[in-house]
This record gives structure tokens, C-alpha cells and sequence, in this order.
């Protein structure tokens, strides 16, 4: 319902800790242009040099979402399929993973 009044969005569980205000980092470019910011638990460089963050699983423990139409469409999109699942075991951070790797307009973080 935030995303649906124009706020943007950070879902943190509860053993996150911001160690600053993050505000300023995501009006700032690359993050400016994200309309969703997920952590990962992988630090993995050669793989990532490889297949970026395609070979790891993001964490829905930190998750930044934009207020726009698309954050909006991929928000229902994750709450169908926990919604829908067979499986017990798909829950908001599987379903989250499965439709961001079937995405094919997934782009990657690049530094310049």
C-alpha cells in the first residue's frame, strides 16, 4: 500500500541495522536509476566477473523498492506466487529469486 501512495520502500528484517541514513545513497547515481535494490549474502568476485549476481541468490532481508508502475506490477507478481505456491518452502525470498532470474530485463549494477 506504500508503493501505491508514492513512498518508496525499504522492507528490512528485523536483525537489519543501517549504520546511516541511506536516503542520500539512493538519490545518488547508479542507485537513482534502481527501481528495486536487493542484498545478497554471496561475495563471490570471479563469479561475479562471470555471471553477475546470476549465480547467487539475493536476500529479501534488505530490499529497496522505488514507487513506480513497474515496482508496482513486480510487488503483485511476488505476492501471486508466495500466494500460489505448492511448495511451503517458497516463501517471499524464493519467490522473490525465482522471478527475478526468469526477468528478462534484469540489469546489473556496473561501476565506471
Amino acid at each position: 500500500e506504500l508503493l501505491r501512495l508514492s513512498f518508496n520502500v525499504w522492507a528490512c528484517d528485523a536483525d537489519a541495522v543501517f549504520m546511516s541514513d541511506p536516503r542520500p545513497l539512493m538519490r545518488s547515481e547508479p542507485w537513482l536509476s534502481a527501481d528495486v535494490a536487493v542484498a545478497t549474502d554471496c561475495i563471490d568476485l570471479p563469479g561475479d566477473a562471470a555471471r553477475p549476481l546470476l549465480h547467487c541468490d539475493f536476500n529479501t532481508g534488505l530490499v529497496y523498492l522505488r514507487a513506480s508502475e513497474a515496482v508496482l506490477d513486480f510487488t503483485m507478481q511476488w505476492r501471486e506466487k508466495v500466494a500460489n505456491a505448492k511448495e511451503a518452502r517458497i516463501r517471499d525470498q524464493a519467490a522473490f529469486n525465482m522471478i527475478t532470474k526468469a526477468a528478462p530485463g534484469l540489469r546489473q549494477y556496473k561501476t565506471a
